[in-house]
């Protein structure tokens, strides 16, 4: 997914110039939202994960873990209920920037930064279309689940990710056996 990330980046980003996105360094109200990332991406975030040290790694899975019982199928009420994302700093800002999935790196929004907002109500977000980077993503993901022999999932960030843990850090059965065990997603 890494070397996909490398390809696209210089084309998004002249999409996002080129299309006046407004979406600036800090402004993370998309970071509320409900993202559902493939296997292959939550490995590349893992694998920036186990980097840091272990008392680290513990409690982002202990929020990670916490956070599974937050989600729900209702993408709208979870934006509203102002979850955000485990991976956002204190600075508003992104920690796994460089590896952060594929959903992260198209919501390319064009609307004022206010109408991202989840306060007010709802409003229209007007967004570029990057339906081919999507798409190019999601083939990837497959060809790689496929590869390593690995099932073609999604999830939201919070579970794939804590799959992923376990797939790297305990093999097959580590992941397998977390598959078994994801706890209940709170409404979903």
């Amino acid at each position: 997914m890494l070397k996909l990330y490398e390809e696209q980046g210089p084309h998004l980003s002249k999409l996002a110039a080129d299309g006046n996105s407004t979406c600036r360094r800090g402004c993370s109200h998309c970071c509320n939202l409900l993202i559902n990332i493939s296997l292959p991406e939550a490995i590349a975030i893992a694998e920036k994960l186990l980097q840091l040290p272990p008392k680290a790694v513990g409690a982002i899975g202990r929020l990670l873990y916490e956070q599974t019982e937050k989600l729900t199928f209702d993408k709208e009420a979870y934006f509203r209920a102002n979850i955000p994302c485990v991976f956002l700093d204190s600075k508003k800002e992104c920690s796994i920037y460089d590896v952060r999935p594929v959903p992260c790196r198209t919501y390319l929004a064009v609307s004022p930064p206010e109408q991202c907002s989840s306060e007010g109500g709802e409003k229209i977000v007007a967004r570029l279309n990057t339906v081919a980077f999507d798409l190019e993503a999601v083939e990837e993901a497959l060809r790689l689940s496929k590869q390593r022999g690995y099932p073609p999932l999604i999830a939201p960030i919070p579970v794939a990710v804590l799959w992923a843990i376990r797939l790297i850090t305990e093999g097959e059965a580590g992941f397998l056996k977390a598959l078994a065990e994801t706890p209940p997603m709170g409404n979903a």
